[in-house]
């Protein structure tokens, strides 16, 4: 089957990874197999999360165990939002090289992202309806707490747009907006994001520039030995307007020099693209089957602009300073990026099934 097909497909891009870089992110430390300072308290609860797989002493093993037991976690979480009219951008999404290494080895995005999924899953539920009842209202939202609890303790700050999600969320079900948007084309919501994502950050760079600036050089010193071909990302460069689009793309893709030193990052251009056609056409797919709804395309739009806003402004800015880290931190915009709407689709679809076979 194709989840057996994965699995093995994980352990090998893992195994070739490890191999030809020597490393998959800090695999050493959080087994506890080397000791530096790894910032602060998610690496710490991380570490003692995998140190207890330390015993193994053989990090090919430890891979082959962590992604047979994340495998099956993805099955059981997936398989009923999965059809045959969703199925080809699933297996597309699934696929994607960063996804297959960095979920399902030594890192803090394995731990992350199985239950951001279980995140998203309630958060659709809510959405449509499922939690209706009181009992399974209140159940619904000490779930998703205490899930946000645990993904605050593994990725920190890269949980806020998961709590930001939930918040909206709540707004929109309650707040009625008026006429916003006319008709939901992904093209012109995705251009106008982008544009509020620029308006968003130099709006923070101007009124919180201290806290703005000390990120940019923590950041910065974080990747001063690993760029020699990539330009300087400091606040004088963000500063700059024009180098916006600039930084989307360094998130994305190499540079000539890069690529041309290591041949083996053509993956990564691969995942960047397997990235935004699953996240054009899982969004696509939800606006389709919304956009005779006026009350529902309006939350939509407004969704998803808002995780639009997060990508340009949070992970593309992150991920401009090196591009390794960008494809690793960018598998914890996924659940709240493609699964999301993808989930939502299908839940949607069901109820108007259900709706149509008792009418």
């Amino acid at each position: 089957s194709f989840f057996l097909i994965r699995f093995f497909l994980s352990i090998l891009l893992c195994f070739l990874t490890l191999f030809v870089t020597g490393r998959i992110s800090d695999m050493d430390y959080l087994l506890g197999f080397i000791e530096y300072d790894a910032g602060g308290t998610t690496s710490i609860v991380a570490k003692e999360i995998f140190s207890k797989l330390s015993f193994v002493d053989n990090r090919y093993l430890i891979i082959s165990l962590i992604a047979t037991v994340s495998s099956f976690l993805l099955f059981i979480l997936i398989k009923s939002f999965i059809d045959k009219e969703n199925t080809n951008v699933w297996r597309l999404i699934l696929l994607a090289p960063g996804l297959l290494i960095y979920t399902n080895s030594v890192t803090k995005e394995t731990l992350f992202l199985y239950p951001a999924i279980a995140f998203i899953i309630l958060e659709c539920f809510s959405l449509t309806g499922k939690d209706s009842k009181p009992i399974n209202f209140y159940l619904n939202f000490i779930l998703k707490i205490l899930l946000l609890t645990f993904m605050i303790s593994i990725r920190g700050d890269l949980t806020a747009p998961y709590i930001l999600l939930l918040l909206v969320n709540m707004i929109l079900k309650n707040i009625d907006f008026g006429i916003i948007f006319k008709n939901l084309k992904f093209k012109s919501l995705f251009i106008r994001s982008f544009f509020i994502s620029f308006f968003i950050t130099f709006a923070l760079m101007f009124f919180r520039e201290d806290f703005f600036t000390r990120t940019i050089i923590y950041l910065q010193s974080s990747f001063r030995y690993e760029n020699t071909f990539r330009p300087t990302v400091n606040i004088e460069f963000i500063r700059n307007p024009l180098n916006f689009i600039y930084i989307q793309y360094l998130s994305l893709f190499p540079t000539p020099l890069e690529l041309i030193e290591k041949p083996y990052k053509v993956t990564i251009i691969i995942d960047s693209l397997i990235l935004f056609f699953s996240f054009s056409e899982a969004w696509k797919r939800l606006f389709r089957i919304v956009n005779s709804y006026k009350r529902t395309k309006k939350i939509i739009a407004l969704l998803f602009s808002f995780i639009t806003v997060v990508y340009f402004s949070l992970f593309a800015i992150l991920g401009s300073f090196n591009l390794g880290s960008s494809q690793r931190l960018r598998t914890n915009f996924i659940p709240i990026g493609i699964i999301f709407p993808l989930i939502l689709e299908k839940n949607i679809r069901d109820k108007k099934f259900i709706s149509k076979s008792y009418s």
